[in-house]
């Protein structure tokens, strides 16, 4: 698979390097296009960029290589700069100075077609998520919900805040095997794979209908 890493400080990226020694750096987009394989990864290096500017360098790779499967390496990682990337269709956010090995555990997930965030930032931008989709918010349930069932929809709200499996059960009083049953059936409706692509979609739903209501 195509290594390429998009950065204007490639004397930081040592670790990077040992992870992908037939690796490329670049320092702007237009001299990666012409070498990047279909589905190939491409890593945009965050560091020395300004917030907005990564948002743009997200939005100009996946539009001029929608094919390409995109990782964002910060040194100083943030659960609102992991889920505006993301949200933008990022495949994966993770540390700068990661280990080698953690690094090319990320491109094997990634490349096989799944998403990527540390448990660390998880955990923080689950908080982040969940914030967004307090009682504060619009009262108004997100769309997406109508496809569940009511314990389902129930379940994945519990998800959306970043309550565990085991603190899902407790608070509606079933079993965690009923819990991952009800996340099984979730993810088959809704067509995603995992808990983070639901907490995704769950707040972007709730961003879009507050801008709405907020016309």
């Amino acid at each position: 698979m195509t290594e390429i890493c998009l950065s204007t400080r490639a004397n930081q990226l040592l670790r990077w390097q040992q992870a992908f020694p037939q690796g490329r750096i670049f320092a702007t987009p237009g001299e990666f296009k012409p070498l990047l394989r279909p589905e190939g990864l491409v890593w945009l290096h965050a560091d020395g960029l300004p917030g907005s500017k990564v948002d743009e360098a997200v939005r100009s790779i996946r539009e001029s290589t929608p094919a390409a499967r995109l990782i964002v390496l910060s040194s100083m990682p943030s659960p609102t700069d992991a889920l505006s990337a993301l949200q933008l269709g990022a495949r994966g956010f993770c540390h700068a100075l990661a280990t080698p090995k953690m690094l090319q555990q990320v491109a094997l997930v990634v490349g096989n077609g799944g998403l990527w965030i540390g448990p660390d930032l998880l955990n923080r931008l689950s908080g982040t998520i969940g914030a967004a989709l307090a009682p504060s918010a619009p009262s108004t349930q997100p769309s997406l919900l109508l496809q569940l069932s009511t314990r389902e929809q129930e379940v994945a709200l519990q998800v959306g805040s970043g309550a565990s499996n085991k603190e899902i059960a407790n608070c509606l009083g079933i079993t965690e095997r009923t819990v991952k049953a009800h996340m099984g059936s979730i993810f088959e409706k809704l067509g995603i794979r995992d808990r983070l692509q639901l907490a995704l979609l769950l707040s972007q739903e709730e961003s879009e209908s507050f801008q709405q209501i907020s016309v």
